[in-house]
């Protein structure tokens, strides 16, 4: 049942790879499988959003001092 989730996780959709497999272990959850899954969802959404903090980040440094151009003489 819970094979079908690799396809959510390697494409970034870890929100609804949680939720399945968390639902998932409502129904097995003895499960090693679904639990070794779901700790690699929470952990790749974990990275992605430290990423997207990170890009954030950076955006706002660049919105507050941004650079100036050079002229070109010609």
């Amino acid at each position: 049942m819970l094979n079908f989730l690799r396809p959510l996780n390697y494409k970034g959709l870890f929100t609804e790879a949680i939720a399945t497999l968390k639902s998932g272990l409502d129904e097995e959850p003895t499960s090693p499988y679904a639990h070794d899954r779901l700790a690699k969802a929470l952990k790749s959404q974990e990275e992605e959003e430290e990423k997207f903090r990170k890009f954030c980040k950076e955006g706002r440094i660049l919105i507050r001092n941004p650079k100036k151009k050079k002229e070109k003489k010609g």
